[in-house]
């Protein structure tokens, strides 16, 4: 537990300072929303709290506490940990013309606007950018996402089945 809130501290202090007074709509950061971090940290503690919970049975000797118990709350506490890892990681920094993308589970990629081949937005409102062959899907709940669709509509690039980019 003390190991993910350090590296959650690593992640704020070695990110690029884009905070709403430094951003404008050249320059700022789509990110996934710091209520979905939270959420799932706390779904982290969780895990953590019935892995004490269950082990403290399972000390004292109650036959009904498992090892299996044990394993429930620690997958939960470790499935909350990475998706709270991942959604902190998650960002799109925008700057000008040009666009870097890092996540936890990729290299730090950097690529223009004329690199994006296709930009669609499906029925839910979701944004796919797709350069190089690969494929960045931004949520509508990610912060910013208003910036990057306006952004795409400058840079006159298409955007496919839309009817949210008008």
């Amino acid at each position: 537990m003390l190991i993910v809130d350090g590296f959650m501290a690593s992640l704020y202090s070695k990110r690029k300072s884009m905070t709403p007074q430094n951003q404008n709509s050249m320059q700022y950061a789509v990110q996934i929303p710091k209520e979905a971090t939270k959420v799932f940290l706390v779904m982290m503690y969780f895990g953590v709290l019935l892995f004490v919970f269950f082990g403290f049975f399972l000390i004292i000797g109650n036959e009904t506490a498992s090892v299996g118990h044990l394993i429930f709350a620690s997958i939960i506490s470790l499935i909350g940990a990475v998706i709270a890892l991942w959604t902190k990681s998650w960002i799109i920094i925008v700057n000008g013309n040009q666009l870097e993308y890092q996540s936890i589970f990729h290299k730090k990629e950097v690529f223009t606007f004329e690199q994006i081949e296709k930009v669609e937005i499906d029925s839910k409102g979701a944004v796919g950018i797709y350069f190089n062959g690969k494929r960045i899907i931004v949520s509508i709940l990610c912060e910013n996402q208003d910036y990057l669709i306006q952004s795409l509509k400058e840079h006159e690039k298409w955007i496919e089945n839309s009817e949210l980019a008008k």
